[in-house]
């Protein structure tokens, strides 16, 4: 069996390409998870501020309604 000089340089170059992509994909995938998580920060706060929003408002109400 004997391997082709030219058939075995284009696996070696295919496999560095996919060895590029796969560490790219990886660098989106963290970015990705980075954003999901400080999204996900951001959208609680928002939540606990209108829920604080809502208390005080409900407070004023049931104050005047007194």
């Amino acid at each position: 069996m004997t391997v082709d000089p030219v058939e075995f340089g284009k696996l070696i170059q295919a496999l560095s390409t996919i060895t590029t992509e796969v560490s790219t994909l990886r660098s989106e995938v963290s970015d990705i998870k980075r954003q999901i998580t400080s999204g996900k920060g951001v959208i609680i706060g928002l939540l606990m501020a209108a829920g604080g929003v809502g208390a005080l408002l409900g407070e004023g109400v049931r104050s005047i309604f007194k």
